[in-house]
């Protein structure tokens, strides 16, 4: 089954993706099999979305996308109740308390919230640390303008042995399914912590628009970018990039840090 695990909706500030059924119909028409609901630091939409999933049939996993200092945003899939954000210890021990499972959302895209900092930046230090207790990376999202930032995080999962997500990040309708993860189970709730934990995922590694007719989705995409680019000023752009460039030069087989991890 095909579900899209990184999902908001009007909930999230910058989303204009409704909670209703026209939603519901666009997410079926899509393909998709289910959602995972992540808003921005909200667990406001999760009860109704899940309801309005479960009258066509569709998966609804609940979740939230939390905020993190430093703009690292971490996905937590599985939970009952809304996580404050905090540290990324704290979220991820939020996390652990409601049973829930956590991945690094959009780990290596430079103009959003990121890792680099981590991986490539000032606490390299406690990157073993924040491996050890994470469950997977995001390694593939339909929103990240960084040149080559899912292929990068792709390489960064598979010699980690991490577990690989995908999902389209949606903020606008148009944007629904532009990226899955494949799951070989059905869409009870247990089954799908299960893939998780087995990490038998499947998440796509492009843009699958076949069955999406989306006019002028790739300029629409370039806008949005020049447009982010634009309001967020160079003077922020350019330093993530430079962070960005420096992580795309070292490589993940010679990283001293996750060679340690994986010892």
């Amino acid at each position: 089954m095909k579900i899209d695990l990184h999902f908001h909706t009007i909930v999230s500030k910058d989303s204009a993706i409704p909670v209703n059924m026209a939603t519901i119909k666009a997410i079926k028409k899509r393909g998709l099999n289910g959602i995972a609901i992540t808003d921005h630091d909200s667990f406001a939409a999760v009860a109704k979305m899940s309801r309005l999933l479960a009258r066509e049939g569709l998966a609804a996993i609940p979740g939230e996308e939390v905020h993190t200092p430093g703009k690292g945003e971490i996905l937590c899939y599985f939970i009952q109740e809304p996580i404050k954000p905090g540290s990324w210890e704290e979220v991820i021990d939020a996390a652990r308390m409601q049973d829930g499972l956590v991945v690094l959302a959009h780990p290596f895209d430079y103009i959003r919230g990121n890792w680099m900092a981590y991986f490539a930046g000032k606490h390299r230090d406690q990157l073993p640390r924040l491996l050890a207790r994470i469950d997977g990376l995001e390694t593939y999202n339909a929103r990240n303008y960084s040149p080559g930032g899912n292929k990068w995080a792709r390489e960064r999962a598979k010699a980690g042995n991490f577990l690989g997500t995908a999902g389209s990040d949606a903020h606008n309708a148009f944007e629904i399914g532009c990226a899955f993860t494949e799951f070989d189970d059905d869409g009870d709730p247990e089954a799908l912590r299960n893939c998780f934990k087995r990490k038998t995922l499947l998440p796509q590694d492009h843009e699958n628009l076949d069955g999406v007719i989306l006019p002028g989705y790739p300029l629409r995409r370039f806008a949005y970018a020049v447009v982010k680019k634009l309001h967020s000023g160079l003077n922020s752009v350019l330093p993530p990039f430079k962070r960005w460039q420096a992580a795309l030069h070292s490589s993940p087989q010679t990283d001293k840090n996750v060679a340690r991890f994986q010892d």
